[in-house]
Order: structure tokens, then sequence, then C-alpha cells
């Protein structure tokens, strides 16, 4: 089998330069790799990404934050983990606050719900 020339996804979004899919995809793969989780995942992407619509948002920035949401939860599914390890993770590489604080923003916890 050959090698793959490709170069792997970076996962962090450059300076100021918006999240993209393909970034939120690779890493929700390479944190995720159940098909119910990743499913799910997709769900909240579509559901995102017609709300942004509605809204006037940016579809693809609110879909890659839907792809994103629950990225942690199959390795840390506890409510003292999930989705606080996942903030960690993203401030760790780098991710800007604003998409960390978006992804948090889905914990009705944070939202007194």
């Amino acid at each position: 089998m050959a090698e793959s020339t490709q170069s792997p996804v970076s996962t962090v979004p450059p300076n100021g330069a918006p999240l993209t899919r393909e970034q939120a995809s690779a890493l929700l793969t390479e944190h995720t790799t159940s098909p119910v989780l990743i499913r799910h995942a997709l769900a909240v992407e579509a559901s995102m990404r017609s709300m942004a619509e509605r809204m006037g948002g940016d579809v693809e920035y609110w879909g890659a934050i839907g792809l994103l949401h629950d990225f942690d939860y199959e390795q840390h599914p506890t409510a003292a983990e999930h989705p606080f390890a996942g903030a960690r993770i993203l401030r760790e590489r780098g991710f800007p606050e604003q998409v960390i604080e978006d992804i948090l923003a889905c914990d009705v916890r944070r939202r007194g719900a």
C-alpha cells in the first residue's frame, strides 16, 4: 500500500481565520469513534446550520460548532468532565476563546437551565 502524500488537516484555525468544517470534522474523528456519537454530531451540525441560516448567522461557523459540541464526550462522559475537558483540549491547541465559549454554551448547566 502506498503512503499518502497528502498532509494531515490542521485542527486549529490559523490566527484570525474562521473555523472550517474540515478542521471540526478532523478534531471530532480524532476524539470520537462511536458511530452513534458521530451521527449525533452530524445531526446537531445540520440543525445548527439551519438555525444559523434562518437567523442570518455564519452557517459554516455554527455548523462547525455543532460538530464539535460533544467531541470530548466519548472520552470524558461524566458531568464533571464534559464539556470542560473539551475546552481544555481546545485551549491547549490554541483555538480562539470565542470558539470555546460557543461550544461551552451548549452545556445547559452554563445557561442556568
